[in-house]
This record gives C-alpha cells, sequence and structure tokens, in this order.
C-alpha cells in the first residue's frame, strides 16, 4: 500500500472509531436519564407512603395501642 491509501485508510476508520464513540454517549445519556426517571418515581411513592408511616408512628407513641386496622381485622 502506498502512504495515501493508508492514511485513507486511518482516516475511515477513525471516522468509525468517532460514530461508535457517538453511539456509546448517547446510550450511556439514556441510560442516566432512564435512572433518573426511575428514582423520580420511587422517591414519589416514597412521599406517598410517608404519610401514613407518620401518622402510625404518632399512634403508636400516644397509646401503643393496637392500630385502627388491627382493631378492624378483630
Amino acid at each position: 500500500m502506498n502512504r495515501t491509501r493508508i492514511l485513507e485508510e486511518k482516516d475511515s476508520l477513525q471516522k468509525v472509531v468517532d460514530d461508535y464513540q457517538r453511539e456509546a454517549d448517547r446510550s450511556a445519556q439514556h441510560l442516566r436519564n432512564s435512572e433518573n426517571i426511575r428514582i423520580s418515581e420511587l422517591t414519589k411513592q416514597e412521599r406517598r407512603l410517608q404519610p401514613s408511616i407518620i401518622v402510625e408512628s404518632n399512634d403508636e407513641k400516644r397509646g401503643g395501642g393496637a392500630s385502627e386496622f388491627e382493631e378492624a381485622m378483630a
């Protein structure tokens, strides 16, 4: 191979490498976005659950008796 052909091949391979790197970067960004969405969903679920936990804790502090659920089930 002559020098010109080798340089053309090098440039071609560099373009392929750059394309794969861009695709890898895009995939990594999509993964980060998905993780952030999932964390946001879990945070919302946690916030919905917290009030009942706080109320239950306050009930336990007041009397330590059976909860309303336990009384209803009895």
